[in-house]
């Protein structure tokens, strides 16, 4: 699970309090230990984790998946790289890493 929680109503910023006064109240809610409501998640939505990949031309390959997966997207980002949404909660991000000719997703 990512360590990152942005939200819209406040001003998208990253926020570490949030998250954890909404899962007490979550945890309150449902009577249910915190080990429990984690399981629930990883199971019904499994993540890859992050995958690096050494390339030739790391430019050259995000503009090759931007060009394959962009025009199914519901939204696209290029704040940090390239981001692209699909529902339901499925997405795609590929950036170049700073040190190597690579990128992850």
């Amino acid at each position: 699970m990512s360590a990152h929680h942005y939200f819209r109503a406040f001003g998208y910023c990253d926020s570490g309090q949030i998250p954890w006064l909404l899962v007490t109240q979550l945890m309150c809610e449902s009577g249910k230990p915190l080990s429990a409501l984690v399981n629930e998640r990883i199971a019904k939505f499994p993540a890859s984790g992050e995958i690096n990949r050494k390339v030739s031309d790391a430019k050259a390959t995000i503009k090759t998946v931007e060009a394959h997966y962009k025009p199914n997207a519901i939204a696209v980002d290029y704040v940090d790289g390239l981001s692209l949404e699909y529902p339901p909660g499925v997405s795609i991000y590929a950036r170049r890493t700073r040190t190597l000719n690579s990128f992850e997703r």
